[in-house]
């Protein structure tokens, strides 16, 4: 087969080739996982407030990582409508430590 016959395909169809380059490539999410098997589990929130420091937030992140069961982290930004810290930062960073994040 050719260059140009192997890649015949994703030229006519670049959309679903980076779909499913995407699919391939994310992490698996647990949360669905968990709930399409029926097994019980955990979500816990992370409150991302003013008042809590960034590396304490983090720590009890990786806490909550270890513990069996809990398959996600809420990540709660603007607790009581007061600003804190940004909760795509905190969410990445959550992650990287194996808590999966949601937002609320």
């Amino acid at each position: 087969m050719s260059l140009s016959q192997s890649s015949a395909r994703w030229w006519r169809e670049p959309e679903s080739f980076a779909g499913n380059l995407a699919r391939e490539m994310a992490p698996p999410n647990p949360l669905p996982e968990a709930l399409t098997t029926g097994r019980f589990c955990y979500v816990v929130e992370v409150v991302a407030s003013r008042l809590t420091r960034e590396a304490k937030l983090l720590d009890v992140a990786s806490q909550l990582a270890m513990v069996p069961g809990v398959v996600a982290g809420s990540i709660r930004s603007y607790a009581g409508g007061a600003m804190g810290h940004d909760p795509i930062r905190v969410g990445t960073a959550v992650r990287a430590r194996g808590l999966f994040p949601t937002f609320t």
